[in-house]
């Protein structure tokens, strides 16, 4: 029988009695935030629409990161994220307006004007994060989009000419697997070509000689080895320029550009030292000068003006920027503004002006950027990054700690202390950086505010580690968890634990470990290896097993972590390895994991954190788990970040705050 609709609503009104304490309750329940459709939480509880509120302060917050000066005018490009991506802006005077110049429902990074002309920009980008990065010219004019690559391939490392009219870039156009040197005008995207093939997934091109006639690239094999090459830009031919050097020592270069008159190209190096310093190389055969003093710390990064006059660079001291001036021509010291504790990148002079742009942050700053203008005693701030409506002036500086290793090895994080309203012993949260040669450093804390919250709300301290094979501290120290070597820098958590306990206002009962990719490893491994130790832990896009992540992995990345992590194919190290994966040693699991990874991720497959999950929970383990369908390796749509910051508040309050001290 077919109802009309007044006997439907006459039926639905007999029936509210039957369905009277169903409605009530639905009626009484706190209303809840959605997830979107691409996540895939598993095990978790629904997050209330309050919490969504109340942590949006530490949600609705940007950075700004400098990305390349106009050559022909005062203005410059900056990454800075308007709506659920970061995108490509342009800021034309100091704290002026940002003019978005990239509208994609992906992000958009390493922006570059064209060298001389300004005619257009180039910019990379992919999908969902599977890196498979394709590069795009926006005209300066029109805004119209171009695909200069094939769309399918991993294109990375875009090296503009001087001229203005080519572009190099590593590509795996060829194999899908090794990175092969590119050339192409970017306004002609048909005039592509293979310049040089080459063998594995380290190419990089570097920087243009000023004639247009020569390519320096750099082919990374590892953290601790790399090396320097010519490339003719008509020929292909390929000229060694740093292997000869090195006489069987494992030496590592970075950041390699011509100099101006184009006889000789500059590089840092730990050539012959623990540390990187800037040399000269001469390209007649001439003997490398070092022309920056010996020092105990990295060169992070450095930059010439355009007549070679002024050489700008910055020193890593145990994780702090320190920014030097020099004049070129004495290799005096110059007069340089002091800056607060922090982090300086992406320095470059404006090719006309003189003036020297850079980004930088502290613990309470985003990065934002700023310029130093020549013979200037401070510097000007260009962009003004939202922190949510939040004062983060009043937070606490970051406290450079130190502590000794079983094997005396000395160590070295950063310890965040909540605000002084919060007394008595303090939980704490260890995050653990990836790599594994990364560094943890005292830059604003997160990019999404996470960690503030966790100070701020709940009063929990946090420290960033640097253990063995962290970079900063030389290369002797970054080669201590090569290998089957890999368990000492887990026994360094073991003593960044013993230490906590000293300390009278840290509560060594209740910690939680967390890290992603290298740092989700590192995580996993404390979990299970210091089980009775720790309360929880939060593992974001980690190697449960370093063998299957070495098969899982993709193919253009397999050589590249194996000089890092050994070999899995030689019986010894496969043995080893299998010894101490973290999803074989699951069966000492029995406190809280919350998971988070992304299914598109070529890194760290997504396989690897659905076996942790599994081994953990068949040892009834509770196991949060969050999927993210268009994400990769790095988690890049703020609606997925921010859900996935909800389950954290939660699982931290369920799981530290309110969990017995043990």
């Amino acid at each position: 029988m077919r109802l009309t609709t007044c006997a439907v609503a006459a039926a639905a009104l007999l029936s509210l009695p039957h369905l009277s304490a169903t409605a009530a309750a639905q009626k009484n329940a706190a209303p809840v935030f959605a997830p979107a459709a691409s996540l895939i939480p598993i095990d978790t509880p629904a997050v209330p629409l309050e919490l969504e509120r109340a942590a949006a302060p530490y949600t609705d917050h940007r950075e700004a990161r400098f990305q390349s000066w106009n050559p022909t005018k005062r203005s410059l490009l900056i990454r800075t994220r308007f709506g659920d991506v970061p995108g490509i802006h342009e800021v034309s005077s100091p704290l002026g307006d940002r003019h978005q110049l990239t509208f994609l429902s992906e992000p958009a990074s390493a922006a570059k004007w064209q060298r001389k002309l300004g005619h257009y920009f180039v910019y990379m980008s992919d999908t969902s994060g599977a890196e498979q990065y394709q590069l795009y010219r926006e005209d300066a004019n029109t805004g119209r989009i171009s695909r200069i690559t094939d769309g399918t391939s991993r294109n990375m490392y875009a090296a503009l000419s001087p001229d203005g009219h080519s572009m190099a870039w590593a590509s795996t156009h060829r194999n899908g697997t090794d990175l092969d040197l590119w050339v192409a005008d970017p306004e002609k995207p048909a005039s592509a070509h293979m310049l040089a093939e080459w063998k594995g997934g380290g190419l990089q091109p570097q920087d243009w000689s000023g004639d247009g006639k020569m390519v320096v690239v750099l082919n990374y094999i590892s953290v601790n080895d790399s090396a320097l090459s010519l490339v003719d830009a008509s020929t292909g031919a390929v000229t060694d320029l740093t292997q000869k050097l090195a006489a069987g020592e494992k030496v590592s270069w970075a950041k390699a550009t011509f100099s101006r008159d184009g006889k000789s190209i500059y590089a840092t190096s730990d050539w012959h030292s623990e540390f990187h310093r800037l040399w000269r190389i001469p390209l007649d055969g001439g003997k490398p000068v070092c022309i920056t003093p010996k020092a105990d710390h990295d060169i992070d990064t450095y930059a010439f003006n355009a007549n070679g006059t002024t050489l700008a660079y910055s020193l890593n001291d145990e994780g702090i920027s320190r920014l030097h001036l020099v004049s070129g021509a004495t290799g005096k010291e110059l007069a340089t503004p002091k800056i607060p504790t922090g982090v300086v990148e992406d320095l470059e002079f404006h090719p006309i002006t003189g003036e020297l742009a850079m980004s930088f942050s502290t613990p309470s700053l985003p990065y934002d950027v700023y310029t130093l203008k020549p013979g200037a005693t401070q510097l000007t701030r260009w962009t003004e990054s939202e922190t949510g409506g939040l004062n983060m002036g009043d937070e606490k500086p970051a406290e450079l700690i130190h502590w000794t290793a079983k094997d005396n090895v000395r160590l070295s994080g950063f310890l965040f202390r909540p605000p002084a309203q919060y007394t008595g012993k303090r939980p704490v949260i260890i995050d653990i950086h990836g790599g594994p040669e990364g560094q943890a450093r005292p830059d604003y804390l997160d990019d999404y505010h996470e960690y503030h919250y966790f100070l701020r709300e709940n009063g929990i301290a946090v420290i960033y580690p640097n253990v063995r094979g962290s970079m900063g501290y030389g290369k002797t120290f970054s080669m201590l968890d090569n290998g089957v070597k890999r368990e000492d820098s887990v026994t360094d958590i073991g003593a960044l634990l013993d230490w906590i306990k000293t300390q009278p206002d840290l509560d060594a009962s209740k910690v939680l470990i967390a890290g992603m990719s290298y740092g989700g490893y590192m995580t996993l491994s404390v979990a299970t290896q210091y089980n009775d130790r720790i309360t929880a832990s939060i593992d974001t896009v980690g190697l449960s097993n370093i063998i299957t992540f070495l098969e899982r992995t993709a193919e253009y990345r397999r050589q590249l972590r194996r000089n890092e992590y050994g070999d899995e194919r030689d019986p010894a190290t496969r043995a080893a390895l299998e010894k101490i994966a973290p999803a074989n040693l699951a069966g000492n699991l029995t406190k809280p994991m919350f998971i988070l990874a992304g299914k598109m991720d070529p890194r760290v497959p997504y396989a690897e954190s659905e076996q942790m999950a599994a081994a953990a929970r068949k040892n009834h383990a509770p196991v949060w788990f969050l999927g993210m369908k268009d994400e990769g390796h790095v988690f890049q749509k703020k609606t997925n970040i921010d859900y996935g910051f909800y389950l954290k508040i939660l699982f931290v309050k369920r799981f530290l705050l309110d969990a017995p001290s043990h």
